[in-house]
């Protein structure tokens, strides 16, 4: 299981025992999420409330990016506007024709085409519908923090696993 999957399905897990000293447990997860999420907050609640839909982080999610934005110059009334088009468009960017595969299905069968799709060129994702500056600029540092949470949760993991 992915580390994307595995963070989404921690939130509801009923076994937070500890494991073997070689495995990585549920509980090694929401430890690793808890310490990232005390050094980068917005980022971690992006985190969850992409990967595991908790809506409980949506207000913070909402107060960090429109602080974010604000601090570039937008006015407050502009900024929540701009936060909430990115953030719904970030929540629901799969490309719906394609179940987010980048190709199309051949007919009558459950493989995919060599084609690829021609809704989201290939990617799986579909582009944000803005021109505006702006909105690819927030959309680009919700990607960032993102990554960058991803990637502390595993080297706190991967720092638990070394003997």
């Amino acid at each position: 299981m992915k580390i994307r999957e595995r963070i989404g399905t921690v939130d509801f897990s009923r076994n937070l025992g500890e494991a073997r000293s070689d495995e990585i447990s549920d509980v090694d997860v929401v430890r690793a999420c808890g310490m990232v999420g005390m050094a980068m907050p917005l980022g971690m609640s992006l985190w969850r409330l992409k990967v595991s839909g908790d809506t409980r982080e949506y207000p913070r999610v909402i107060e960090g990016l429109v602080e974010l934005v604000s601090g570039r110059g937008v006015a407050a009334s502009a900024a929540v506007r701009l936060v909430n088009e990115v953030l719904a468009h970030h929540l629901d960017d799969m490309c719906k024709p394609c179940d987010g595969r980048g190709h199309a299905v051949v007919p009558g069968t459950p493989m995919l085409s060599d084609v690829a799709c021609v809704f989201c060129d290939g990617q799986g994702r579909v582009q944000l519908k803005s021109e505006e500056p702006r909105a690819h600029w927030l959309l680009e540092q919700i990607a960032r923090m993102e990554r960058e949470v991803a990637a502390a949760v595993m080297r706190k993991l991967a720092s638990e696993m070394e003997f």
